[in-house]
């Protein structure tokens, strides 16, 4: 009864309901779109990072290198000499390596020469067929044969570089062996082939320009003809017919055409091979089995190549920080129509009570209970909340589609809009129906006291609405990102019992390692001994490893190990106690946990904080 009450009374005055509604609405699909974009992007970029610890390539833009290597949705920054990178691949330090090489696509889609090992990477099955094993042979990823309706056995032509407009090669057919599995993961998107089948397409470029020569030769007759030796068989009669005459060299058994029955194949004797002299790829993905490579190699690499060693952590990083900044901008903006619609719903259930105070008295005299009308007036603004907030989750589910499929015409990337985050969603949910009974509470509370008291003053009235609606708005803006915060509730932090200053004095001892030759060994001081396994405090600064873990540095990114500008005593490896949280690049931190020093094993950090806890945090 109450609740049908309610639901006639908003329709009271519908231009004021609708208008709630579409504030709400609005506010509520826009956070939408926004939880969900930024859960998902940052998870399909972090997963394609997996096992890619460093990337090599040419010399340029180093974001543009990760993304055209990493994430294939740019162009690359050039070519590099694979004579030169193998030495690096076959480095100690290095667990996996994986050249690509590329420069052509199939409709759009980019056609990556490289090796089994990149299927590998991505934990991707070949779900139909084969891995390629020879030139011209591809392994297509699920979402490029969904879309593009290829199965086993098709053949296409690449066109030249990464638009789908470009020259189409005429001389090179790529058959379709292997289709694979759906990751989710930038794999999806690629067709793959072996490296020498991307040298062999461009390498008999060549020979179509002689062929443009001979094009330019007048006809056989015509004044200016230059006669080849290999003409005098095209003036021979066809095979069987009258006057042919028969070479030591001809092949008596004709091939029948592709698909025929007798039909000879390809042997392949003539492909390129993987061992070819003087030959170029891409850029190279690197994995090391000793971290410490991430900290040396790039400045080792600018050193002495003419390649750049770029880390894709760090610059997914920056592009993270640039994109949370987008996201933060936006949700405030939605929460400030939430809260515009929060004031739209107060003044409306605020003017409605007035005209409707001698239809409240009347359902009084009948028998109606105080309570029962505050709750009306409650269920009203609960009604408008939850309605606003359904069509806001559908119209922003609807924009995520629209979004999807514009960044995966432009990017291959899309987005799920069925996925639920409840956690998140709930909390939305939460502070909908919050914002309608904030805005109820003083029509609520006037419905209430409408026959005690009637000298509650509009003034006072209004200045409790508009602080309570000045609390949902400072809770409104919040910080909603994962970004871990801190209790700085404590006004006595412990002072570092770990200085940078102590861990700086050491020494090196050169000694020979089986599996790197000969390695600087350090020799830490009895002090420092003394305090292994120890409970320390100690600050510095944060420097990402991989998309999984951490470093303290004693100086900030641009300065520190990770360029070689210092050395490895500036750097404390950190294990968090329970789960890793996510942190920013050189945000400066307070840890406390136990010190672990280490002389023995080169692949682990010189000095480390096990079961690590932030503190405090600037």
């Amino acid at each position: 009864m109450i609740g049908k009450l309610a639901w006639k009374n908003i329709w009271f005055k519908p231009l004021n309901t609708i208008l709630s509604i579409l504030l709400l609405t609005a506010s509520v699909a826009i956070i939408t779109v926004l939880i969900l974009v930024e859960k998902q992007f940052e998870e399909k970029y972090q997963s394609n990072l997996d096992g890619v610890d460093l990337v090599l390539g040419a010399q340029g833009s180093p974001l543009q290198l990760v993304l055209s290597s990493v994430y294939q949705v740019d162009d690359p920054t050039g070519n590099i000499s694979f004579d030169s990178v193998k030495v690096w691949m076959n480095h100690p330090y290095v667990k996996k390596a994986i050249p690509l090489a590329y420069g052509d696509n199939y409709v759009g889609f980019k056609i990556v020469g490289t090796t089994p090992d990149y299927i590998e990477k991505y934990k991707a099955k070949i779900a139909e067929g084969k891995v390629f094993e020879h030139n011209f042979e591809v392994v297509v990823g699920a979402d490029v044969a969904e879309k593009l309706k290829l199965k086993l056995g098709d053949t296409f032509k690449g066109t030249h570089g990464s638009a789908a407009e470009g020259e189409v090669h005429e001389h090179g057919e790529y058959v379709i062996v292997g289709i694979a599995s759906k990751t989710g993961k930038v794999i999806d998107n690629l067709i793959l082939s072996n490296i020498p089948t991307v040298w062999q397409m461009h390498h008999e470029e060549g020979h179509e320009e002689s062929q443009d020569e001979e094009a330019a030769n007048p006809a056989h007759g015509e004044p200016g003809h230059v006669h080849h030796e290999e003409e005098e068989l095209a003036e021979n009669p066809a095979h069987g017919e009258p006057g042919h005459v028969h070479h030591d060299d001809e092949e008596v058994v004709e091939n029948p055409a592709h698909g025929e029955e007798g039909h000879v194949h390809h042997d392949h004797e003539n492909d390129m091979t993987i061992d070819e002299p003087n030959m170029e790829i891409t850029s190279v993905l690197i994995e090391f089995k000793n971290k410490m490579g991430v900290f040396m190699w790039p400045n080792l690499i600018a050193q002495n190549t003419k390649m750049q060693a770029a880390l894709p952590t760090y610059q997914m990083n920056r592009v993270f920080d640039m994109f949370g900044v987008g996201i933060n901008a936006l949700k405030y903006l939605a929460f400030g129509i939430m809260l515009i619609s929060g004031i739209s719903i107060f003044i409306a259930l605020f003017n409605t009570l007035k005209e409707r105070k001698a239809e409240f008295a009347l359902m009084r005299v009948n028998g109606a209970k105080r309570h029962q009308l505050l709750l009306v007036v409650l269920l009203e603004s609960m009604m408008l909340c939850f309605v606003g907030y359904l069509f806001g989750t559908i119209l922003g589910r609807v924009g995520i589609v629209l979004l999807s499929k514009a960044s995966e015409s432009d990017f291959k990337l899309g987005f799920n809009p069925m996925e639920i985050i409840w956690k998140k969603e709930g909390l939305l949910f939460g502070l909908t129906l919050l914002v309608g009974l904030i805005a109820a509470l003083i029509p609520a509370i006037k419905a209430y006291t409408l026959n005690i008291s009637k000298t509650l003053a509009n003034a006072y009235s209004v200045k409790i609405v508009l602080a309570l609606l000045v609390g949902v708005f400072l809770f409104s803006f919040k910080n909603q990102s994962e970004i871990v915060t801190f209790d700085t509730s404590k006004s006595i932090v412990a002072a570092d019992t770990l200085t940078w200053k102590m861990l700086g004095e050491i020494k090196f001892m050169k000694k020979k390692h089986a599996s790197y030759g000969e390695v600087d060994f350090p020799i830490i001081n009895t002090k420092l001994k003394k305090l292994a396994k120890k409970t320390i405090v100690m600050s510095g600064f944060i420097v990402p490893i991989d998309n999984k873990n951490y470093a303290l540095s004693k100086n900030v990114f641009a300065s520190c190990f990770f360029c070689g500008k210092s050395g490895p005593e500036t750097i404390m490896g950190i294990k968090f106690k329970g789960a890793t949280p996510k942190l920013k690049t050189d945000t400066y931190l307070t840890i406390k946990g136990t010190f672990r020093p280490n002389e023995t094993d080169v692949e682990d950090w010189i000095y480390n904080c096990d079961n690590a806890e932030i503190v405090k945090g600037k």
